[in-house]
């Protein structure tokens, strides 16, 4: 498929980004070490890398998305069906950028990443909706 060109992903990682704020705003967190844009934009920043860069194959299933069990194909438990390796705590600590902690990631960041992962799945689904309704 086509790339998406680098001022198409800032604009999606913009528009990603005023609705991580949001979240965060309406959940009233502060950031001890930078400020809430720039926790926003390293969170949004995070979420975007880790739905359109993909890591590599996942090592369990070797990219099929699925382990034989028996006569049986089973999801893979480590990458959830992708078949891609997922980003680690670490990985999204760097993205981010701003130098938090893993203890005040896992406590407080994450879910704002996991909200950001949400929005692009939803943004996702709603364009293949639309594209297989031309057909």
């Amino acid at each position: 498929g086509a790339a998406l060109r680098p001022a198409d992903t800032r604009r999606v990682g913009n528009q990603l980004k005023t609705l991580v704020m949001g979240e965060m705003v309406s959940s009233k967190v502060a950031p001890k070490v930078a400020t809430l844009p720039a926790m926003a934009e390293g969170v949004a920043r995070c979420a975007l890398v880790q739905r359109l860069k993909a890591k590599g194959n996942c090592t369990k299933c070797e990219g099929r998305g699925w382990i034989r069990a028996d006569v049986h194909k089973l999801q893979c438990d480590k990458c959830d069906g992708s078949g891609q390796a997922v980003y680690t705590l670490k990985d999204c600590i760097e993205l981010i950028g701003v130098g938090i902690t893993v203890q005040s990631y896992q406590q407080t960041w994450q879910r704002f990443t996991d909200f950001g992962l949400s929005e692009l799945y939803t943004w996702d689904n709603l364009i293949r909706d639309k594209l297989r309704a031309l057909v």
